[in-house]
């Protein structure tokens, strides 16, 4: 089959003007895009241009509320500690400079005041009337050289047995020791009256359940233990056990131990058992305190 001439150059210029229709629409479309690029661009430039005009507004609302409220106020150092703190005129400061100690130093205070308070309840405890908690050793007067020598012995570490007629403030002066003691920390003092001690023991070994041991223990292991009239006639050998186990826990663990009595050591072992006394001497410096009975002569005075 023959192809006329004019037939291919009909179908030429078709094929030539498809491809010139694509080529065309190439370009119409290449042109698009790059025109939504453009757009693209130039919306995220407004973008960054309202962004930056926004901060560069809000940096100047900034500085004008700034000069508005003045110079910041300095670093004011706490009263107690003078730890430099920092105080802002916008509310967000701790503190106010005007109010006193930062919050560390609130807090110490506070547990200061608690050990205080618990002192003062030990203390409190511990004396067996009101007039006893003003025994302390600053307000023993002594009348005495030996007067002298007792309080001074009081004042010191050691442990102290302290005989003499009734009235030469014994008492006074191992109660203001242990005063002394519970003022100067958290050490754990018992004192009994001797004769209450061995009735409490004596009822407790009857009870049966432990609360003898338990007794026996806290006296052998307080740091401080206050026996005061150990003056006893005669008691039976398990009361002497009971004795004899706290003095002589206390006298191997050399523990602090403040006793009275009336007669020296050697008068009243018969009564309370040689061994107590013996362990009981050996631990203390034994000092013998003479004078006046200081009670008669206050009422005397008072009835002056």
């Amino acid at each position: 089959m023959s192809i006329k001439a004019d037939d291919l150059g009909d179908r030429s210029q078709e094929w030539l003007d498809v491809e010139e229709r694509a080529m065309q629409k190439r370009r119409r479309d290449r042109a698009a895009a790059e025109q939504k690029e453009t757009e693209m661009h130039r919306q995220l430039e407004e973008q960054r241009r309202l962004l930056a005009e926004q901060h560069a507004e809000q940096l100047r609302k900034e500085e004008a509320e700034a000069e508005a409220r003045g110079p910041e106020p300095a670093p004011v150092p706490c009263p107690e500690c003078q730890a430099p703190q920092r105080h802002t005129a916008d509310g967000e400061s701790w503190l106010p400079p005007d109010e006193g100690p930062c919050p560390e130093c609130q807090q110490r205070t506070a547990e200061i005041e608690r050990e205080a308070e618990a002192r003062r309840y030990r203390i409190a405890a511990l004396c067996l009337s009101e007039l006893e908690s003003g025994w302390t050793l600053e307000a023993y007067r002594p009348r005495t050289p030996s007067g002298q020598e007792a309080l001074a012995a009081a004042n010191g570490e050691s442990s102290l047995w302290l005989y003499g007629p009734p009235g030469t403030g014994k008492t006074h002066l191992v109660t203001g020791a242990a005063i002394r003691t519970l003022e100067a920390g958290s050490a754990r003092v018992e004192r009994w009256l001797v004769s209450n001690l061995l009735r409490t023991l004596q009822e407790a070994s009857r009870a049966g359940n432990g609360l003898e041991e338990r007794i026996i223990r806290s006296l052998s292991e307080c740091d401080l233990l206050l026996l005061d009239d150990l003056d006893l006639d005669r008691t039976s050998g398990f009361r002497r056990e009971l004795l004899h186990e706290i003095a002589d826990a206390r006298w191997r663990n050399g523990r602090r131990t403040l006793v009275t009595s009336n007669k020296p050591p050697h008068e009243i072992a018969e009564g309370v058992g040689e061994r107590v006394t013996s362990r009981l001497a050996g631990l203390c410096r034994v000092l013998h305190l003479e004078g006046p009975d200081g009670r008669r002569s206050r009422k005397e005075s008072d009835a002056a």
